[in-house]
C-alpha cells in the first residue's frame, strides 16, 4: 500500500492540494463578493428612501405653495387697498399744515 511509487503519483497528489487550495480561495472570494453585494443592496435601498422623503417634501413644499398662492392675489389686493387708504389718509393732513 504505497501511495507514492512514482513521480506521476508526486505529481497528482500536489495536483489535489492545488486544486483544494484553489476551492478554498474561491469560496472565500465569493463569500465576501456576495458580502460586497448586500452591503450596496442595503446601501442603495437606504438612498432610495432618502429620495423618496426629498421628493415627498418637494411635494409638500409644491402643495402648500400652490395653496397659499391662491390665496396671495387676495392678500396682494387687500395690502394695495390698505396702503391707498393710508395714503389718502395722509394726503388730507399734509395739505392741512401748508
Amino acid at each position: 500500500m504505497n501511495f507514492i511509487s512514482t513521480s506521476q503519483d508526486i505529481f497528482f497528489l500536489v495536483l489535489a492540494f492545488c486544486i483544494l487550495w484553489l476551492t478554498i480561495f474561491f469560496a472565500w472570494m465569493m463569500y465576501y463578493a456576495i458580502a460586497a453585494s448586500k452591503q450596496i443592496y442595503e446601501m442603495i435601498n437606504q438612498f432610495k428612501k432618502k429620495l423618496n422623503a426629498i421628493d415627498d417634501l418637494i411635494t409638500m413644499i409644491k402643495e402648500k405653495f400652490n395653496s397659499s398662492a391662491s390665496y396671495l392675489s387676495f392678500i396682494v389686493s387687500g395690502v394695495g387697498k390698505l396702503v391707498t387708504l393710508l395714503s389718502k389718509k395722509e394726503t388730507p393732513n399734509k395739505k392741512s399744515k401748508h
